[in-house]
Formats: C-alpha cells, sequence, structure tokens
C-alpha cells in the first residue's frame, strides 16, 4: 500500500516502524528537518520537509496515489485539515487523531465520518475505554467486544466466589447486565 504519515513524534514514528516491517510504501511528512532525518535514517521510507496540510507538500508526497493517509500531529486541527485535504486531493482513505479537550466530550474513541474525514481516532478515550473494561471485568477470564464495542461478552469463572450456590437473582449485577448463559 501506499501510505503517507503525518507526524513523526512518539506515534509517527512507531507508525513508520510497523509499516517499514510490513513492506509498505511509505512517505514521510513532517515540518521538523530533524524529526524527518531520523525516520530517514531508522526506516525504509521517503520522506519530506513541510506542513503537511499545505496542497504542495501533499502533491509531492504523492497524494493522487495514496491508499492512505494518516496525521498523527500534536496537533487536532493541523491533523483534521491535512485529512481533508489529502481526500480532497485524492486519498482513498484518510485517518486523523485528536485528543485534545475538545474532543474529550467523547463517549467512543472511534469515529467514522466526521466532517468528512474517514477515521477520527481519540486514544485518549481509547485508552479510558479500556481501563474501565478491566476495572468491570478485572476477575474476567475472557472478554470479548461485539457490535462495535457496545456489547460486552465476559466469561467469568467463580471459584470460590460469594455468588458461587446462589440463585441469580440473589447476585449483585452491574446495571443494564444480562446473564445469557450459566454453564
Amino acid at each position: 500500500m501506499n501510505i503517507i504519515v503525518i507526524g513523526l513524534g512518539e506515534v509517527g514514528r512507531h507508525l513508520l516502524s510497523v509499516l517499514d516491517k510490513e513492506g509498505h510504501d511509505v512517505v514521510a511528512v513532517d515540518a521538523s528537518a530533524k524529526a524527518v532525518r531520523y525516520a530517514e535514517e531508522h526506516y525504509d521510507v521517503a520522506s519530506i520537509v513541510g506542513y503537511g496540510a499545505s496542497e504542495t507538500v501533499l502533491k509531492v508526497a504523492g497524494v493522487a496515489r495514496a491508499d492512505l493517509v494518516v496525521a498523527v500531529t500534536n496537533h487536532d486541527e493541523m491533523n483534521l485539515i491535512a485529512t481533508l485535504a489529502a481526500k480532497q486531493l485524492g486519498a482513498k482513505h484518510v485517518v486523523a487523531r485528536v485528543q485534545g479537550t475538545a474532543w474529550s466530550e467523547w463517549t467512543e474513541g472511534i469515529r467514522y465520518g466526521l466532517l468528512g474525514v474517514d477515521v477520527v481516532i481519540n486514544p485518549r478515550v481509547l485508552v479510558a475505554q479500556a481501563l474501565s473494561r478491566l476495572a468491570r471485568s478485572y476477575r474476567a477470564s475472557d472478554v470479548v467486544d461485539l457490535a462495535q464495542a457496545r456489547v460486552e461478552l465476559v466469561q467469568i469463572e467463580l471459584d470460590e466466589s460469594r455468588a458461587l450456590n446462589k440463585p441469580l437473582s440473589a447476585v449483585e449485577l452491574p446495571p443494564h447486565t444480562l446473564v445469557s448463559a450459566v454453564v
């Protein structure tokens, strides 16, 4: 796949590492010459020093033939503008990361089609969701998300639990819990 990564901070560098190992054709873009030099020295990528939302920079990066453009700078607006511009200039798919307080009221960590961007990811919400799930199911032997994480299937082994040998109606369960099977 032809992939453009905008933003070469910690997340961008990690993404380059993964994409490089998978053998994708990657163009790395960052306004920092130092960050671009690091990418060139450590990964098999083409690179451009420049503003990732610039039409000129995106065209030089090959946006018209890009299968995916991912913007992961530390500036939410930059990520959104860069991905919107990339989409308008011909990128097949675009993904933007947002993490500022303006996005903190989100209840889901991933939104599809927001403002014309294919996928918008809020990693802070994703981490909070994962920690919440761990807290809710710390005794679970398995947790499976269904229906785009709107439903959780949780397997719990009771062993020496206070719920053992009690009628189900006498067991205190979290709100909105539906027991689907007892084995």
